[in-house]
């Protein structure tokens, strides 16, 4: 009898962590983590090329949902704000703020700005508004869009 109970002492007394300590632990380290990731600059460039792809897909969707719905896109792009706004029409003539959200427009983040837009005829636009249009006929205007982010130029030909 004396001999099983050391062995069930025995058990007892192992050295380890508790489940709340390692709780502990891993929030600290998640919380360390969550503010110091976004610093590194490998993620600041991925949020430029996310900025640039989304733009690109705006565009090329646009340019095939006017011809597929038979609808007039004026895309604004404002230069000092970094913003693109979608509007439609039907006639060409009234234009609606597009409601879909996957068209609606986007703001570009902290890190990515439009440099530039080139458009034939007017040439290079650095500030104001600048109007796109998408017609249901398969046209629309020739257009260079040049982002900058972190130093680095990205141009968007349409």
């Amino acid at each position: 009898m004396y001999h099983s109970q050391t062995a069930h002492q025995k058990s007892f007394n192992c050295k380890g962590f508790t489940l709340i300590e390692l709780l502990v632990v891993m929030s600290i380290v998640g919380i360390i983590l969550a503010v110091a990731l976004p610093r590194f600059p490998f993620f600041d460039d991925i949020s430029v090329r996310r900025d640039t792809r989304q733009m690109a897909g705006l565009i090329r969707y646009l340019n095939e949902a006017a011809v597929t719905k038979k609808l007039y896109y004026r895309v604004k792009f404002n230069i000092e704000r970094g913003r693109v706004d979608v509007e439609y029409s039907r006639d060409g003539v009234e234009y609606k703020d597009e409601t879909d959200s996957s068209m609606r427009g986007l703001s570009f983040g902290d890190m990515v700005k439009i440099e530039d837009i080139i458009l034939p005829g007017i040439g290079k636009i650095k500030s104001g508004e600048v109007t796109v249009l998408f017609l249901p006929y398969g046209f629309s205007e020739p257009f260079n869009l040049h982002l900058k982010g972190l130093g680095e130029f990205f141009t968007l030909s349409f």
